[in-house]
């Protein structure tokens, strides 16, 4: 009874705030509008999803960008099409033409490292697409590493040879604080208090903040950035 009603809640949570743009599957939707429009609503050539799960989560809407669409993770399992690290990569330069790290760029502990081994497998104009995090609590430990800045993603991509096209905030200070509650709490009760409080916290957040490309002066939740190979 209990595993129902917490399904149920889940299923209820998700469809209230799907759509809300601090969500990892907005931010991913937000990526390929962006870069559909930037091709004229043609699908590029092939996409890389870097570490991008056993069940390859945004398979189907990343077929939205490309027809041929390659999942790399670093054990076998699932919907996985190559077994490899980031670090290293089994690929021939100047191969793909867009590689996604889909919140990934937490875990790496060498992230400047994966980002020019993506900028060497990447053809000229092409793009890096990465979802990070700016605040969120310890997770998959002890894989996670790192929390990231606006300018701290900047310098990592100019650093690898990627020239930052598109930066969006995930949410201010009004989601910053809804989620330092929301982590903390546990079972249905957790469930609960993102569907009554999450669209109230959301809703403050843009009256008070806005979702500004450039937020630098205020807390961010995490950040999304497209970057090109110059």
């Amino acid at each position: 009874m209990k595993k129902k009603l917490k399904e149920k809640l889940e299923n209820i949570n998700f469809l209230l705030s799907k759509n809300a743009q601090s969500r990892p599957s907005y931010q991913v939707k937000m990526v390929i509008d962006f870069l559909l429009e930037k091709n004229k609503g043609e699908k590029y050539k092939n996409l890389l999803d870097v570490g991008g799960g056993f069940d390859a989560a945004y398979k189907e809407e990343l077929s939205k960008l490309s027809r041929n669409y390659l999942n790399l993770e670093i054990k076998k399992g699932g919907l996985v099409n190559i077994v490899g690290s980031v670090y290293r990569m089994p690929f021939k330069a100047n191969e793909f033409n867009i590689i996604c790290l889909f919140m990934v760029m937490e875990h790496l502990n060498e992230p400047l490292k994966a980002l020019k081994e993506c900028s060497r497998i990447l053809k000229k104009g092409g793009y890096v697409a990465i979802t990070t995090v700016q605040y969120w609590q310890t997770h998959n430990y002890p894989s996670d590493y790192f929390r990231y800045t606006r300018n701290g993603l900047e310098y990592l991509c100019n650093k690898a040879g990627l020239k930052v096209v598109k930066a969006y905030s995930h949410g201010g200070p009004w989601l910053v604080l809804f989620h330092v509650i929301e982590i903390n709490l546990r079972g249905p009760v957790r469930i609960i208090f993102s569907i009554v409080f999450y669209k109230l916290f959301n809703f403050l957040d843009w009256i008070f903040f806005r979702h500004y490309d450039r937020r630098v002066e205020s807390d961010s939740l995490g950040w999304t950035f497209i970057a090109s190979k110059t």
